[in-house]
C-alpha cells in the first residue's frame, strides 16, 4: 500500500492497538484485508501510509473513513 495519494479523511491504526491482542502479524494482515475487501487497492478511494506510531488509511470520502473505522478502527 502506498501513500501517494492525498485524501482529506484520515483513519489512524496505532500499532500498539496491533501488537496489544497478542496476534501480532495477524491482526496486521486483518487490517489490510478488511480494506481492501470493503474499498479494493489502494488507489482511487484511499490510500495508506506507513508512520512509526501508526498505519493511516487515508480517504477520499468521509463515509468511506467511518465506515472502516467502524470495521476496523
Amino acid at each position: 500500500m502506498s501513500g501517494g495519494i492525498d485524501h482529506d479523511y484520515r483513519v489512524k491504526i496505532p500499532y500498539t492497538y496491533i501488537y496489544s491482542h497478542g496476534k501480532k502479524n495477524e491482526l496486521w494482515n486483518e487490517v489490510c484485508a478488511r480494506a481492501i475487501e470493503l474499498f479494493g487497492l489502494p488507489g482511487d478511494r484511499y490510500s495508506c501510509k506507513f508512520a512509526d506510531k501508526n498505519i493511516e488509511f487515508c480517504f477520499l470520502e468521509q463515509k468511506d473513513a467511518m465506515i472502516f473505522e467502524l470495521c476496523c478502527g
